[in-house]
């Protein structure tokens, strides 16, 4: 029997999406190699920016625990940038330093559509096919996976999909908060909620990694609108992981995160105004 149809939305809340991998340090990765790696990329990336490179990978050990590391490669006391390639629309940004090549998508502008999972990562798909092409006849080492992440980031913007704070269990139903019958303590209805942060983690089939559930209000750095970030985050990290096999992993990874956020959040929501339609 074929599996039912994912759930899709004609207006999603998603503001990000991050597709990416991380490999065994490329120590022999030098900067010249960059700029040639970039003349194969131009067409899609025609602008680059260098910056400081990301720290070691955060891994959480908990739902609420986000301090155990992993270090790939030695420390470099004059650490290998990370470099940024961006799509002319600024939308598609592709990320590389010797431990990580990383896909995001940004939502530019509100009436921007959201180009599909398969979009992402099928460019990340190709990215990873032409560096290791690239690393292969500049006879640098192939690179070796251990690790794969998806998350996604959606913005529930005040006044639009809940009224503030204190209305957030109508759009995630179970964070409700109401005091047990025939209790003596003041009503919580005597008190405003102005902010709240929750955590939560669930293992992937089949040992196949963790998805960690992070909401939190926040504001729009654009204009200071209010709202609630709800992220969506997909990991598995593994000594060695085959290339082909992580296709399936992200497609394994996207199913779960659909399918919780439509589970975690509110029909009435989905229906009205992200116009759900599957």
């Amino acid at each position: 029997m074929s599996p039912a149809p994912l759930p899709k939305y004609g207006r999603p809340p998603i503001t990000e999406v991050v597709c990416g991998v991380y490999f065994q340090s490329l120590d022999n990765l030098q900067v010249a190699h960059v700029g040639s790696l970039w003349e194969r990329l131009r067409q899609d990336f025609p602008r680059t920016e260098t910056l400081p490179p990301l720290p070691p990978t955060v891994i959480a050990n908990g739902p609420s625990d986000f301090q155990f590391q992993l270090q790939f490669g030695p420390f470099e006391a004059s650490p290998f940038p990370r470099v940024w390639f961006v799509s002319a629309d600024d939308a598609m940004l592709l990320q590389l330093q010797r431990d990580r090549l990383i896909i995001n998508w940004r939502r530019r502008a509100e009436d921007s559509p959201y180009p599909s999972y398969d979009v992402i990562v099928a460019k990340l798909r190709g990215v990873l096919g032409l560096l290791v092409d690239f690393l292969a006849e500049q006879s640098l080492a192939t690179p070796e996976l251990v690790g794969v992440e998806l998350a996604y980031v959606n913005a529930l913007h005040f006044g639009r999909d809940l009224a503030g704070p204190s209305d957030v269990e109508s759009v995630v139903p179970f964070l409700s908060w109401r005091p047990p019958a025939g209790s003596s303590l003041p009503s919580v209805n005597s008190l405003e909620l102005s902010g709240l942060s929750w955590n939560a983690q669930l293992d992937l089939a089949d040992g196949e990694g963790n998805l960690h559930i992070g909401l939190s209000t926040t504001q729009r750095p654009s204009d200071g609108q209010g709202l609630v970030r709800l992220d969506l985050l997909a990991r598995k990290f593994s000594p060695v992981l085959e290339t082909h096999a992580i296709w399936n992993w992200f497609d394994l990874a996207h199913a779960s995160i659909v399918t919780t956020f439509s589970e975690i959040t509110s029909r009435d929501v989905q229906d009205r105004v992200w116009e759900r339609h599957t």
